[in-house]
C-alpha cells in the first residue's frame, strides 16, 4: 500500500464544505500566530536594544512584520517622544535647535548652550535614553522597509537589476548609518526620516529620462 505523506490542499476537500472551512480556519489561526509571534519577536529586539540581529531577522524572514506594523511602532514611540521632549524643555527652560546624535554606544549632544547639563540629564534618564534610541531605529526601519516595496514596484516596471541593486544599497545606508535627532520649537526630527522618498524621486526621475 502506497502512503502519500503530502499535505492535502484546499483541492482535497472541493465539494466538502465542512473540511474546506476547517481547512481555512486551520490556515487563519496559524497565520495569526505567525503574525503575534513576530510582533513578539519585534518588540523583544528593540527592547533588548538587538537592533541589527532584528533587523537580519526581518529580511531572513524569521520575523514576519510589515511596512504598516513599523510605521504604528514608529509614530507611537515618537508621539510619546515628543511629550518627553516638550518636558524636557520646560523642565530645562531649553532654547532649540538642539541635536543629539545616535549611536550604540548611546547618545552624544551637539554644540549648544547647556550642552553639558543635557548631556548629564540624558546619561542619567535610562527611560528616556531608551525612548530615543528606539525611536531612531524605528524610523531607520520605516525608512528601510519602504525602500524594499519601492524596490517590489521599480522591479515590476522594469527598472534594470543593476540600477535595483544601486538602489538598494543607496537606501540600505539609512539603516546602517548614525542617526541624529533634531529638536525645534515645532517638533522633532531625524535624520533618517524621508531619505527613502528622496532616493525614490531620484531614481524615478533617472528612470524618465532613460525613458
Amino acid at each position: 500500500m502506497q502512503i502519500n505523506s503530502n499535505p492535502l490542499s484546499l483541492f482535497d476537500f472541493i465539494g466538502n464544505q465542512e473540511r474546506t472551512d476547517e481547512v481555512l480556519e486551520n490556515l487563519a489561526e496559524r497565520s495569526k500566530k505567525d503574525v503575534v509571534s513576530g510582533l513578539h519577536a519585534f518588540e523583544a529586539g528593540l527592547n533588548l536594544n538587538e537592533f541589527e540581529e532584528t533587523l537580519k531577522q526581518i529580511e531572513n524572514g524569521e520575523i514576519s512584520v510589515d511596512l504598516p506594523t513599523i510605521e504604528n511602532y514608529f509614530s507611537f514611540n515618537q508621539n510619546k517622544l515628543e511629550s518627553a521632549l516638550s518636558s524636557l524643555q520646560r523642565n530645562f527652560d531649553l532654547e532649540p535647535p538642539l541635536e543629539v546624535t545616535v549611536e550604540d554606544g548611546g547618545l552624544q549632544v551637539l554644540e549648544h548652550e547647556d550642552k553639558d547639563r543635557i548631556q548629564q540629564y540624558l546619561d542619567r534618564d535610562e527611560s528616556l535614553n531608551k525612548l530615543i534610541t528606539q525611536t531612531s531605529k524605528l524610523s531607520q526601519f520605516v525608512e528601510w522597509a519602504q525602500a524594499k516595496e519601492q524596490a517590489a514596484t521599480f522591479k515590476e516596471e522594469g527598472m534594470s537589476e543593476s540600477e535595483l541593486v544601486d538602489f538598494l544599497k543607496s537606501a540600505r545606508t539609512v539603516v546602517t548609518e548614525t542617526n541624529r535627532l533634531y529638536v525645534s520649537n515645532e517638533a522633532s526630527l531625524f535624520d533618517s526620516e524621508e531619505q527613502t522618498k528622496g532616493l525614490i524621486d531620484k531614481y524615478t526621475v533617472k528612470k524618465e529620462v532613460v525613458n
